[in-house]
Formats: structure tokens, C-alpha cells, sequence
């Protein structure tokens, strides 16, 4: 935990730049409870199969450029400092490891669906997110529509 008179540092991880209303709303409420500076992530929003491909980086670098036109917005929906980052690595847990190296984080919130027989096998990234031994607080939403290639 951060020291009584800095803000606890959240890690935010979204599947896409554009955080959904449940995840917005996840943040505000934590927001509300107390002083708190959030690090929004992005894993990298390329198809996974693309993963050789060197247009993967055009992706990479399209997401950055839509999450920062969105940062002013959501800092004033939310009410707290946030910063956006964009992974080049494609699994959550990658992306969570190589930001933990520069941005420590007391805090997860995730994005994530119901997998339904993941849980029971702890293969689910909420289990792997608790191995870090932090508190970690999913935001369960639907499917979403494809994202604009």
C-alpha cells in the first residue's frame, strides 16, 4: 500500500482505448472511496494471429493515439489523475508483468468475461491477476462488438 499521504496507485486493464461504462463506472467508485491515481492499460489490440505481422505496431500505435484523445474526457468523468499506456504484448498477464517493472501499482481493476469452466481450472485473469498479491477487482461485461480494423 502507498504511504497514508499519497494516493493508492490502480492498475485499470481495458480490452480496447475506449474504457466501457462499466469500467468507467468501476473507476469512479473507487474514486470515491479515496485518494487515487489510476494507470490505464491496453494489451495490445491486435488480433493475436497477427502477432508476426509488423502491421501489429500500426495497431499498437492507432490504440495510443485513440486512448490519449480520451484521457481529458474520462480524467473528468472519473475525477482522478489517469495515464494510458498501450501494450505491444497481446495476454493480459505479459502486458500486467512489463508494466509492474516501471509503474508499481497497489490496485488492479479488469475488464474481463465470465469464462465459464476457466475459474474452475484457475486459468481465468482474475485467478493469475490475485498471484500478485494485490487486491484485484473485475468488471465482468458481455461480448463486445468487433473494434474497426
Amino acid at each position: 500500500m502507498p504511504e497514508s499521504n499519497q494516493p493508492t496507485r490502480v492498475l485499470v486493464v481495458a480490452e480496447h482505448p475506449a474504457p466501457t461504462p462499466l469500467l468507467r463506472e468501476a473507476m469512479r467508485e473507487r474514486a470515491q472511496r479515496g485518494p487515487v491515481r489510476f494507470l490505464l492499460l491496453v494489451p495490445n489490440p491486435a488480433a493475436v494471429e497477427w502477432h508476426l505481422d509488423p502491421s501489429r505496431r500500426d495497431r499498437v500505435r492507432t490504440a495510443r493515439e485513440e486512448l490519449d484523445g480520451l484521457l481529458r474526457p474520462l480524467v473528468a468523468e472519473v475525477g482522478a489523475p489517469i495515464e494510458g499506456t498501450v501494450s505491444v504484448r497481446h495476454y493480459v498477464m505479459d502486458a500486467v508483468e512489463e508494466v509492474r517493472r516501471t509503474y508499481p501499482f497497489d490496485e488492479i481493476i479488469v475488464e474481463t468475461r465470465p469464462h465459464p469452466i476457466g475459474d474452475r481450472l484457475h486459468l481465468d485473469v482474475v485467478h493469475q491477476l490475485r498471484h500478485l498479491g494485490v487486491p484485484v477487482t473485475p468488471v465482468f461485461v458481455e461480448t463486445r462488438a468487433a473494434q474497426p480494423a
